[in-house]
């Protein structure tokens, strides 16, 4: 994510200035055939429904929400 997050006008686009920016996990429902890409197929037809604050569909998540800010997601939590 942060090689995405550091390209010229990622932070000019409206889901970002949002909070709106999901991560799903594209090898597992995009990029094989299979069943689990109708289940990437729901969580696109969730995503493209969502009104502003809806929660995350299950098997994406908010990157860039206060709660899981891009600190959280880069740097490495103590254990």
């Amino acid at each position: 994510m942060p090689e995405v997050a550091s390209r010229p006008g990622f932070d000019d686009l409206e889901c970002t200035r949002a909070g709106r920016v999901l991560a799903v996990d594209g090898s597992a429902y995009f990029s094989r055939p299979g069943p689990r890409i109708v289940h990437g197929l729901e969580i696109l037809a969730a995503l493209f429904r969502a009104e502003p604050g809806d929660p995350a569909p299950a098997g994406a998540a908010y990157w860039n929400q206060p709660e899981t800010s891009r600190m959280a997601l880069t740097v490495p939590a103590a254990l």
